[in-house]
């Protein structure tokens, strides 16, 4: 008991001579009060087309440049061949698919009312219907995030004068 007590006491004796946090000025609580009442800056206006807007440096290597990465991107070519086969994919899934598993959901309902089959057997094939249609509709979901990422990356949600590199990768700009 008598060493907790001492224990205590030196603890607080060392506290007591603990160094203070150093104190600084108040810190202005607006930049209005640190800006000159007069400034300003200048944005350039919408004007500038933005599929064209790196001619205004006179660079004719400038152009080639960007006309050579806007067409040879294979990341960009990648993405938009990843997103036309799953669109491709999703089509031939649904079109082929979808009436085929509906089929033996029928089926399996009519053989439940002919008395072929129990209705386990009807439920499990209503059951393979849904759990498919489902991966189908994932799959479309899917499709349209991997559209979304592509739009992003090229600068999604730009305005119409800002679809540069867009309309320049073949087979995306008619999509």
């Amino acid at each position: 008991m008598n060493t907790l007590l001492m224990a205590s006491a030196a603890s607080l004796v060392m506290a007591g001579c603990a160094v203070q946090p150093a104190t600084h000025p108040e810190l202005k609580d607006s930049v209005s009060a640190v800006a000159p009442a007069t400034w300003s800056v200048n944005v350039p206006s919408s004007g500038t087309d933005a599929k064209v807007w790196w001619h205004q440096f006179n660079d004719a290597t400038l152009d080639n440049l960007i006309d050579t990465v806007l067409s040879d991107n294979l990341d960009l070519k990648a993405a938009a061949e990843r997103v036309k086969q799953a669109q491709s994919l999703t089509i031939q899934k649904h079109s082929v698919l979808l009436p085929e598993l509906d089929a033996t959901a029928q089926v399996a309902n009519e053989l439940y009312k002919g008395g072929a089959t129990d209705f386990l057997d009807v439920l499990s094939a209503q059951e393979v219907f849904l759990r498919d249609s489902d991966a189908l509709n994932l799959a479309s979901r899917d499709k349209a995030l991997a559209a979304i990422a592509l739009y992003r990356s090229l600068g999604g949600g730009w305005s119409e004068n800002d679809t540069v590199a867009v309309h320049k990768i073949p087979g995306l700009a008619s999509q």
